[in-house]
């Protein structure tokens, strides 16, 4: 049985990937050393965007739907149970 190390050296090796253009971009961006308390602000401010993104989507669905607050009411205690 083959290790794990040499199966993941082989699968990498078999198909290199493109790295994209996010990838790239930062790559170029952070050429230099970047101090540990500027990555915890950069970690904020990218989890940050993908939540308000993430908010936007949702409260375009709700607006789609006309969901109220007693709409979300019966959905919190609804039983959404399936059988196996």
């Amino acid at each position: 049985m083959r290790s794990l190390q040499s199966r993941h050296a082989k699968s990498t090796m078999e198909t290199p990937k493109k790295l994209s253009k996010a990838q790239i971009e930062l790559l170029a961006l952070f050429e230099e050393d970047v101090p540990e308390e500027d990555w915890i602000e950069l970690r904020r401010l990218i989890a940050r965007y993908f939540a308000v993104k993430a908010t936007r989507l949702a409260d375009a669905v709700v607006e789609e739907r006309g969901w109220t607050a007693d709409d979300f009411e019966r959905m919190l205690h609804a039983h959404h149970r399936t059988s196996d």
